[in-house]
């Protein structure tokens, strides 16, 4: 069985609501966003373990270019991601979604 990345629901919003953030501030940047997140979670299916610890059951991986990590919790079926956080911004929002 294949493994697969999961986006909790206000992870999905908050990875929308910056692509559209990116393409307002320049053409073209919406997407590249797009396709670094894109990247990142495929890195973290490809290698669960890779991305730097936040906690026992949390890691994180970077989107190249941008300021902004997925957070996320791995098994053997999944990744889901927990977050699509800027680096700078409101530490530790995201605590309450497990």
């Amino acid at each position: 069985m294949a493994r697969t990345a999961e986006f909790h629901p206000e992870a999905r919003a908050e990875f929308y609501a910056a692509t559209d953030r990116y393409e307002l501030l320049q053409p073209g940047l919406g997407a590249a966003f797009l396709a670094a997140v894109q990247a990142a979670s495929k890195y973290a299916l490809r290698c669960q373990s890779a991305g730097a610890p936040v906690s026992t059951e949390l890691r994180r991986v970077f989107a190249r270019r941008f300021l902004y990590y997925l957070l996320y919790e791995a098994d053997e079926s999944r990744v889901f991601i927990l977050a699509v956080a800027h680096f700078r911004r409101r530490p530790g929002y995201w605590s309450d979604r497990r």
